[in-house]
């Protein structure tokens, strides 16, 4: 609005002076001779083109004020733009803002169960330390008792190997004595072959008469190659129920 009264203002001070120049011309006119009308008429012609110059400047101005409006108007679009930019730029920053503080408070939560978790595996840590030392105990304790039981199966390896021995001579003993026999003349049952020196001897008694046939009478057994028995079947043959063999070695 104010742009637009001071070209209306330009416009009127154009059009004034233009009547101003006509009055002058008019009066100019009813005051002078005849003598005078050639000059009048280029002091006339001076003041037209002095008015229309003023005219020509003035329209320029006019002119120049009008681009100055519009480059006005465009800047002014301009920073409209800019403020509007602003604002959204201010809107995001607002937006992105209140997503950091979201993203904080999560981190300081997850901080908090982060030091809890921290706080619980320290404690856990712990208890395996004393695991690891009990353990350690153990293993000291079983070391020592596998010592001690090297120590006894060495010891009992040693017994064992000196009991071979003993056994070993125990049987060479044996066999000694056994190949010595007492000096004289006597048997003894055979069992198989005879001992080197002895000859074997051997009879028999056959359908033996007992009362009965039974065990209270004939009681079978073997002694070495030696044996009492039923002659036959038992009670087969009445009265002569039981025999005897004898088999023996001598020297």
């Amino acid at each position: 609005k104010a742009v637009v009264s001071t070209q209306s203002g330009h416009y009127g001070r154009g059009l004034t002076m233009t009547r101003l120049c006509f009055v002058l011309v008019l009066a100019f006119f009813a005051s002078t001779t005849k003598a005078d009308y050639d000059d009048q008429i280029d002091e006339l012609k001076r003041l037209i083109l002095a008015s229309i110059d003023a005219q020509a400047q003035l329209i320029g101005l006019v002119t120049q004020e009008s681009i100055k409006i519009s480059e006005l108007r465009i800047s002014l679009a301009g920073l409209k733009d800019q403020v509007s930019g602003i604002k959204n730029s201010t809107d995001f920053m607002e937006i992105r803002v209140g997503k950091l503080e979201e993203t904080i408070s999560g981190l300081q939560d997850n901080a908090g169960r982060m030091a809890a978790s921290v706080s619980g595996v320290e404690e856990e840590v712990g208890r395996v330390k004393e695991s690891v030392v009990e353990i350690a105990s153990t293993i000291a304790t079983i070391e020592s008792d596998v010592t001690l039981a090297e120590r006894d199966t060495e010891t009992l390896e040693n017994l064992s190997e000196r009991m071979a021995t003993s056994e070993a001579d125990f049987a060479d003993a044996l066999e000694r004595a056994q190949s010595k026999w007492p000096l004289g003349s006597y048997c003894i049952l055979a069992n198989g072959a005879c001992p080197a020196g002895f000859t074997q001897q051997s009879g028999h008694l056959k359908a033996i008469s007992t009362y009965a046939a039974n065990q209270q009478y004939i009681k079978s057994a073997n002694f070495g190659s030696s044996s009492i028995a039923c002659h036959g079947a038992c009670g087969r043959w009445p009265n002569w129920y039981a025999e005897l063999y004898i088999v023996s070695c001598c020297k």
